[in-house]
């Protein structure tokens, strides 16, 4: 197993986990995902990919998608807590369910949020279902009412 950066040739194993995704969460979002959704999915990623507007990193098991996690990043006005304005939205968490409980999911997670620690993103948040809430409390994120967050100055 390894642990690498999502490039184009993975974009259909990148769209076709988070379906799955969509899928099992279903009952959290409130629909599931449909040929929109994975077209505009596709679009996304090979646009993202190609211009470094989110990063995916992805565990590959001889060759096969098996875990990944992404990160889009955004810019704010700077505000007292955060100079920079940098922050990070991480998505797309997801681990097929035969390789789940492996380290997967945080194998990837650390990576991500080693990656903001060293160029300047001073928040992530996420929204979390109740599966992934352990894993992000474990690694630092603190709950708010509507989302989760981790700031690399609070630990973690």
């Amino acid at each position: 197993m390894s642990i690498r950066l999502a490039t184009s040739k993975d974009l259909l194993e990148i769209t076709e986990l988070r379906m799955r995704l969509f899928e099992d969460a279903a009952e959290f979002n409130g629909q599931g995902p449909d040929e929109a959704v994975r077209l505009a999915t596709i679009t996304y990623f090979a646009e993202s990919i190609e211009n470094h507007l989110s990063m995916t990193w992805v565990a590959d098991i001889d060759g096969r998608v098996v875990s990944l996690g992404s990160l889009a990043f955004f810019n704010r006005p700077p505000f007292p807590s955060n100079l920079t304005g940098k922050e990070a939205y991480l998505f797309n968490m997801y681990t097929l369910p035969e390789h789940r409980k492996k380290g997967y999911g945080n194998a990837i997670l650390q990576h991500a949020m080693s990656y903001a620690r060293n160029h300047g993103i001073t928040k992530i948040w996420l929204d979390a279902t109740d599966d992934g809430r352990r894993l992000y409390t474990s690694a630092g994120f603190t709950p708010s009412d509507t989302y989760m967050e981790w700031e690399p100055s609070a630990g973690g």
